[in-house]
């Protein structure tokens, strides 16, 4: 499911730049690093929330998905209601990539 969030070079970046090019017309970049940024920077709030509450689900995924799924600590890690992303990681993830939005779409509108 991270993988879908509309930025960067994650897949759901990649469709959205499509979607973008197809029918966004002069304005998709721009308009794509807008929506990286909005979407990595909720992710990263979200995450932080996750951090700080640890009851509460980023993404939620039940275990029966994945019955012999081994997981550590680091990027996965087990809740009674199922699988979860562990929070500290996804906080650090999106929110380099949401620094690298920034930076891109800064380089875009020309150093402003």
């Amino acid at each position: 499911l991270m993988n879908l969030v509309p930025c960067g070079p994650l897949d759901g970046g990649r469709i959205a730049e499509a979607l973008f090019n197809r029918y966004g017309g002069r304005s998709a970049t721009l308009r794509l690093l807008q929506v990286g940024i909005v979407s990595s920077g909720l992710v990263c709030l979200r995450s932080l929330q996750c951090l700080n509450d640890p009851a509460s689900l980023l993404f939620p995924m039940p275990q029966s998905m994945f019955p012999s799924f081994v997981v550590g600590d680091m990027i996965y890690t087990w809740l009674p209601r199922g699988l979860q992303p562990a929070p500290g990681f996804m906080l650090i993830f999106f929110g380099i990539l949401c620094a690298q939005q920034i930076a891109a779409y800064n380089e875009y509108q020309g150093g402003r």
